[in-house]
C-alpha cells in the first residue's frame, strides 16, 4: 500500500526524525526520547516488538 516510512536517530540517539520513504526531500517529524516512548507504548505488543537500543 505505499505506507513506508524512515526513521533515523539525530543528535547522539536524543531525537528520531520519521519521514515518509518516497518523499526524502520532504519534511521530518522529530520526536524526543520521551515522546517515541510514549508512541510505541501505544501500540499493540505485536507491533511494538521492533529492539529500541536507546531506551
Amino acid at each position: 500500500m505505499n505506507n513506508c516510512v524512515e526513521a533515523a536517530f539525530l543528535d547522539a540517539g536524543l531525537l528520531l526524525a520519521v519521514r515518509d520513504s518516497k518523499r526524502t526531500a520532504g519534511p521530518a517529524l522529530l520526536f524526543g526520547a520521551r515522546a517515541w516512548r510514549s508512541f510505541l507504548s501505544g501500540l499493540p505488543v505485536e507491533l511494538n516488538e521492533a529492539p529500541d537500543s536507546r531506551s
